[in-house]
């Protein structure tokens, strides 16, 4: 009977201290879903895709052409920067050599 009741105590407390860290690892998921969530907030870009549809409504044509452009821009140099930085293909003096040309013809 002895041999029950301590393997029942070493199983209660193992599961107690399971628990605790259970407790503690979904209380630590919760800070990270609002990391995410703050990650999340809308970019510059989508901002200016929407103020163009606004501008679109309300007849003013050039104003939206330039915030679509605008918003093409931003799309692209964030491609450019996460292509270069994943395969880490130019170095920044090539970058701003590309992007003065580029900028040039805006």
């Amino acid at each position: 009977m002895e041999n029950i009741t301590l393997f029942a105590s070493i199983a209660i407390i193992v599961f107690g201290v399971l628990q605790i860290i259970l407790f503690f690892k979904l209380w630590e998921m919760t800070n990270d879903v609002k990391k995410i969530s703050l990650k999340h907030s809308p970019s510059k870009e989508d901002e200016l895709i929407d103020e163009a549809q606004l501008l679109c409504l309300d007849g003013e044509k050039e104003n939206a052409f330039k915030c679509y452009k605008q918003a093409f821009f931003i799309s692209i140099s964030e491609l450019y920067n996460n292509i270069s930085q994943k395969y880490n293909v130019a170095l920044k003096e090539d970058r701003k050599e590309i992007w003065g040309t580029v900028h040039h013809f805006v």
